[in-house]
C-alpha cells in the first residue's frame, strides 16, 4: 500500500466526519497557553534527532512544525510559541495520553493497541521491520538467531514481535531491551549483541552515521509496519483523520478516545499541509 494511497483514504474519511464541528477543548488550551509543545527523538534518524548542535530536526519534525504554522494560522496566534520534549520510546505514549505534549514528531507505528489510548494523523512512511547485523555474520534468517543475543528498542513493537516469535518457534533467543535506538545500535557495533531488530528506514539512518557503514548491514525482515505520528487530543476519535495540532505523516498521537468532534480545518489548508 503506497503512502499516497493512505493519505487518500484519510481525506476521504475527513470528507464524511461532521467537518462543521469545532475541536474546541485542545485548541482551547493552546490558545490560552500560547504554546506547543512537541515530543521528540533523540535518535530516530531521519525523523527525529538531535543535530550537531543538539537541535531536533527530521523528516517528522518538519512535519510538525507545518501543523504549528498551520495552528497559528488556524487560531490567529503569529506568536504561538513551540517548546520541545525530549522522549524515548518507553515515555511517548505518557507524553501524550497526560498532556506533556501536544504532539509527538517521530517514527512510531500505528497500532490498534495503541489506538485505545491515543489518536494517529494519517500514515507519512511504511517500513519493513528487519534485523541490523555485523557484516559477515553469516546471520541470514530468524533461524540463524537461533540461541543468540538479539536487541531492540524498549517499547517498540519490534521488542514485542520478537518475544512472540522467540516462543512460537522455541528459538531460545536472548532478548535485551535497549532504552534508544542508538544504544542498541551500539550492542551490535560493539559485539555485545549478534543484531538489532528495528525498523529499516531507522537502521539505514544508523548505519549511515556509523563511523564505518559498511561494517553493519540491514539484513531480513520480520514484518511490515506502518507508521504516524501521535497527538494528545482528550477527545478525538479512535483514528481520526485530522486534527490540527496532529501533523500528518507517520502519526502523531492523541490523548484518548472519547467521543468528540473534529476541528473544522479546510480540506484546502490540509492539501497545503500534506504537499
Amino acid at each position: 500500500m503506497t503512502t499516497r494511497f493512505l493519505k487518500h483514504t484519510a481525506l476521504a474519511a475527513l470528507m464524511a466526519a461532521p467537518a462543521a464541528s469545532l475541536y474546541a477543548g485542545q485548541l482551547d488550551q493552546i490558545r490560552a497557553s500560547g504554546a506547543v509543545t512537541l515530543a521528540h527523538r533523540e535518535a530516530s534518524i531521519p525523523f527525529s534527532y538531535l543535530d550537531a548542535d543538539k537541535q531536533a530536526v527530521g523528516y517528522s519534525m518538519d512535519l510538525c512544525l507545518k501543523l504549528v504554522q498551520a495552528i497559528r494560522q488556524e487560531l490567529k496566534l503569529p506568536t504561538l510559541q513551540v517548546k520541545y520534549l525530549a522522549v524515548t520510546s518507553a515515555t511517548r505514549m505518557t507524553a501524550i495520553a497526560q498532556g506533556q505534549a501536544t504532539m509527538e514528531c517521530g517514527s512510531t507505528t500505528n497500532t490498534a493497541e495503541r489506538r485505545q489510548q491515543v489518536d494517529y494523523t494519517i500514515a507519512h512512511f511504511i517500513s519493513a521491520a528487519r534485523f541490523l547485523v555485523r557484516s559477515g555474520s553469516g546471520l541470514t534468517s530468524l533461524t540463524s538467531l537461533a540461541g543468540k543475543t538479539v536487541t531492540s528498542t524498549q517499547g517498540t513493537t519490534n521488542l514485542k514481535t520478537l518475544e512472540r516469535l522467540n516462543a512460537e518457534y522455541a528459538l531460545g533467543m536472548k532478548l535485551v531491551s535497549a532504552p534508544d535506538h542508538a544504544q542498541a545500535f551500539n550492542l551490535v557495533a560493539t559485539g555485545k549483541a549478534d543484531a538489532f531488530a528495528m525498523d529499516d528506514v531507522l537502521l539505514y539512518g544508523l548505519r549511515a552515521n556509523a563511523d564505518r557503514p559498511e561494517a553493519f548491514e540491514p539484513r531480513f525482515s520480520i514484518r511490515r509496519t506502518c507508521g504516524a505520528v501521535w497527538i494528545p487530543t482528550a477527545h478525538l476519535r479512535p483514528f481520526s483523520p485530522l486534527f490540527v495540532t496532529h501533523g500528518t505523516g507517520h502519526g502523531l498521537l492523541s490523548r484518548t478516545k472519547t467521543d468528540s468532534q473534529l476541528h473544522p480545518l479546510s480540506l484546502q489548508t490540509l492539501m497545503e499541509i500534506l504537499g
